[in-house]
């Protein structure tokens, strides 16, 4: 994240290596302040379809409350 945005440069180099990794798994964990702009990158890179259409699977494991909110 750069200034709320998502840096595209680095996303673009992290997908390269998810696209070129066919051996192991990849977990990508980001902060709660980077949810929503990572999710709508998500969508408008089409970047869960195309690691999808490398042949891995995409599992999105998300928090809905915690904390005093539970």
């Amino acid at each position: 994240m750069e200034e709320s945005k998502i840096n595209a440069r680095k996303f673009d180099a992290m997908m390269e290596i998810i696209l070129n990794n066919t051996d192991s798994e990849i977990v990508i964990d980001n902060g709660a302040s980077a949810f929503i702009p990572l999710s709508s990158y998500l969508l408008e890179s089409r970047a869960i379809e195309m690691a999808e259409e490398h042949g891995h699977a995409v599992i999105i494991h998300t928090i809905i409350t915690g904390g005093q909110a539970f």
